[in-house]
């Protein structure tokens, strides 16, 4: 993607879809700063209120042929840094949830 504006600016972007139970944007945040700093040219912002997380990389360069040297590495960064981000974030949702259920049936068999 371009920037209308700006003919030297390009960004790349992927969207995942999270689901319904992995949207906790607050559990998400230090996992997603974790990642920046390894993945330091990458931006993740969630969008459809919390839906999609979307890992992004923004370059500028001189013409549309110079990004295109680039272009396969920036996608390879995104996307591992996309998969990364996904991964962490739908295990530790798993593990609460899980976490959950077992306080949520033993908080039950002490009622009784």
């Amino acid at each position: 993607m371009t920037s209308g504006t700006d003919p030297t600016y390009f960004s790349i972007a992927l969207p995942y879809v999270l689901p319904e139970w992995a949207r906790d944007q607050v559990q998400a945040a230090p996992i997603l700063l974790e990642l920046q700093s390894t993945f330091k040219a990458v931006k993740f912002f969630y969008t459809n209120e919390g839906a999609t997380l979307i890992s992004a990389v923004e370059q500028f360069c001189g013409s549309a042929a110079e990004f295109a040297t680039h272009f396969w590495r920036l996608v390879g960064i995104v996307r591992d840094a996309g998969s990364s981000a996904i991964e962490r974030i739908l295990d530790r949702s798993e593990t609460r949830a899980a976490a959950d259920r077992f306080i949520s049936t033993f908080m039950r068999g002490q009622g009784r």
